[in-house]
């Protein structure tokens, strides 16, 4: 385990093992299953994000957004479910190309049909600056979480492997001379 989070957490320490990561996954039968449930929510938040009213109470809200964006996002580290990160991700961009392409093409029409002043608004289209600040929570959310489970991450994904491969070469290389 990434001895990080120890200073965090010191009673983890006395608990675990820091050879073997145990992947969460709640009252889900499979890390994976919660990975899914945890990936759909995570979309649904950064829609939510997205489209929040700016009427009464919304700084609340969005607090309690962003709040869910960053557990949200630690629930899907420590699935260490690989399949549900890149899926999670593909939904992500397939989400802010749909912002990008759809939204602020109607928006661009609306402007050009000079509809902008008969009861459609331009908030009402496409929201750049709200779409960055989503952008900006999940960068933010996703280095917090490489900061508390960076090893882990590395290790599976495979990076700690070719580390480990690269220095038995060069230990067997040393011993053999």
């Amino acid at each position: 385990a990434n001895p990080l989070i120890y200073d965090f957490l010191p009673y983890l320490s006395a608990i675990s093992d820091t050879n073997l990561v145990m992947r969460g996954y709640g009252t889900f039968p499979h890390p994976n299953v919660l990975g899914a449930y945890l990936s759909l929510a995570l979309i649904f938040n950064v829609y939510s994000l997205y489209a929040l009213d700016l009427g009464k109470g919304f700084h609340v809200k969005r607090l309690f957004l962003s709040a869910s964006l960053v557990l949200l996002t630690l629930g899907l580290t420590v699935t260490f479910s690989r399949l549900i990160w890149v899926t999670t991700v593909f939904g992500l961009i397939v989400f802010f190309a749909l912002i990008l392409f759809k939204y602020r093409s109607a928006h661009m029409e609306a402007l050009k049909g000079g509809q902008m002043g008969r009861g459609v608004s331009s908030e009402d289209l496409y929201f750049p600056g709200r779409a960055g600040l989503v952008a900006m929570g999940l960068l933010v959310s996703l280095a917090l979480n490489f900061f508390l489970f960076g090893t882990q991450i590395k290790d599976r994904l495979g990076a700690g492997e070719i580390d480990d491969i690269a220095s038995s070469e060069t230990y067997l290389d040393r011993k053999a001379y």
